[in-house]
């Protein structure tokens, strides 16, 4: 009974993630066959819950802070909390996280999380003696660490650059499957977003790699995300499109283009800088 109540939770976490960023029932569908969602959904990792926290992160940022106490790497993306200045959201997800921590210590007591902190390191050390397996196909099993690092590093601040807050958000996402040490397909779940600003047939061709057994050539459709950040010939542009998830749209959440009040307080902050070079304005939520 359990895990079919967890196999439906984790679906329903996958269709409201995906029309929240903007994605048609259609395409919802077919985003709950792509192997990050079929696979996370199949094993219930939590990374699926995750991605709709973090698509639900535009109207309640304060959930960026909860997303770590599961993966720590996803973290990253609360950094968006420091760069939009969203200090009430991050006292509040702090103050949630300590306070949900405190109020099970007398059911569990220290030790558990002792035990979790220590299996953290050991699994550190077993990566080490098993890289084929215990990596899953994340950068660090086909790089230097320290090239690693570096790479990890550059993404989270370009992704950081943009002034735009959504398309901040979804650049973090994909900074934060860049960094992930471990790395199996249902970690790119938060990648999504990002993957969606590609135009038509760079996303199609990103679609497909990512359709395929996972593995380095998954990057190169990462890749593409990233060279688009420089490229705008790559993003999406506003315009009916059937063969886009967003359609009309150019950028993951379209809703805030027309949002009322009650969303605004998330984004208000937007209105102090201007979209970078090539980035519309369409979407732009209004502070």
């Amino acid at each position: 009974m359990a895990a079919a109540a967890w196999v439906r939770a984790s679906l329903a976490a996958v269709v409201a993630g995906c029309r929240w960023i903007g994605l048609s029932w259609p395409w919802t569908v077919i985003v709950l066959a792509w192997p990050p969602a079929a696979q996370g959904i199949y094993v219930g990792n939590v990374a699926v819950p995750l991605f709709a926290l973090f698509a639900a992160a535009v109207w309640r940022p304060a959930l960026l802070v909860a997303a770590p106490i599961f993966k720590i790497y996803s973290g990253l993306a609360a950094l968006w909390l420091l760069r939009r200045a969203h200090w009430r959201s991050l006292v509040v997800g702090s103050a949630g996280v300590l306070a949900v921590g405190l109020a099970t210590l007398p059911l569990t007591g220290v030790e558990p999380w002792s035990r979790w902190l220590a299996g953290l390191q050991a699994y550190q050390i077993s990566q080490q003696l098993l890289p084929d397996y215990l990596y899953g196909f994340g950068l660090a099993r086909f790089v230097p660490l320290i090239v690693f690092a570096a790479i990890a590093v550059a993404v989270a601040i370009a992704a950081l650059r943009v002034r735009h807050p959504v398309e901040q958000l979804s650049r973090l996402g994909v900074a934060t499957v860049v960094a992930s040490p471990s790395l199996f397909a249902h970690g790119w779940l938060v990648a999504l977003p990002g993957l969606v600003r590609l135009d038509t047939p760079w996303f199609w061709l990103a679609l497909g790699l990512t359709a395929c057994s996972p593995g380095l050539a998954w990057f190169v459709a990462l890749g593409l995300v990233v060279a688009s950040w420089t490229l705008p010939t790559l993003r999406k542009r506003p315009g009916s499109d059937a063969w886009h998830p967003l359609g009309a749209a150019d950028m993951p959440w379209p809703s805030l283009a027309d949002a009322g009040p009650s969303v605004r307080p998330a984004v208000a902050l937007a209105g102090h800088g201007q979209p970078d070079e090539g980035t519309s304005t369409r979407s732009q939520p209004s502070g």
